[in-house]
């Protein structure tokens, strides 16, 4: 059985709205260098990235300008941020299993836990904000230009199957989350 990124983050975000009501702002571009997803379910907030599968999780490190001391500063406060990935159940060959781990303390959840594992709006923004400071921009394949952003921020009501939306710029606007390019980093140890 064949799967991708892309396959976890679907089976993540279906079998999560079955029960729950959640806003979901899957992340792209630019706005990637937070992760793949931010969302909220009860005001609470919680940061996702998807990986195919374990051994691709690796590749994480490679994002930002020194992993290690990223990790030292944020590894006590990674509770609500997870690598969501993918493998073969045991019981099911057939059957695609997600797993869940913190981000840079790598201890392992139940995918449920993922959706009481939030925090609030203030310190979600103050975790982000320190996290993508450590990360390397993502290289534009704009040429420099202006891209269009239809990316979307939506909220379901699973009990009315009512939904909101705003745009993904506006819930940055709202996050006043900025890339600080000012942080230097000795290459000493």
């Amino acid at each position: 059985m064949k799967w991708w990124e892309k396959t976890i983050e679907y089976l993540f975000i279906i079998n999560g709205v079955k029960n729950r009501k959640l806003n979901l702002s899957p992340l792209d571009g630019n706005h990637e260098l937070a992760g793949d997803l931010i969302a909220a379910h009860d005001a609470k907030f919680f940061l996702i990235e998807f990986k195919s599968q374990y051994s691709a999780i690796i590749s994480e490190h490679e994002k930002f300008y020194r992993f290690e001391l990223a990790k030292r500063s944020l590894e006590n406060r990674d509770g609500h941020h997870f690598v969501v990935y993918g493998e073969l159940s045991e019981s099911n060959p057939c059957t695609l299993k997600l797993n869940a781990q913190t981000y840079f303390s790598q201890i392992e959840k139940p995918i449920d836990d993922i959706f009481i594992s939030g925090i609030d709006g203030s310190n979600f923004k103050a975790y982000l904000q320190e996290y993508i400071d450590f990360k390397i921009p993502p290289i534009s394949g704009s040429g420099g230009g202006r891209s269009l952003n239809f990316g979307m921020v939506a909220a379901v009501d699973t009990k009315t199957g009512s939904a909101s939306t705003m745009s993904l710029d506006e819930f940055m606007i709202n996050l006043s989350l900025t890339k600080n390019h000012t942080k230097t980093f000795s290459m000493g140890m």
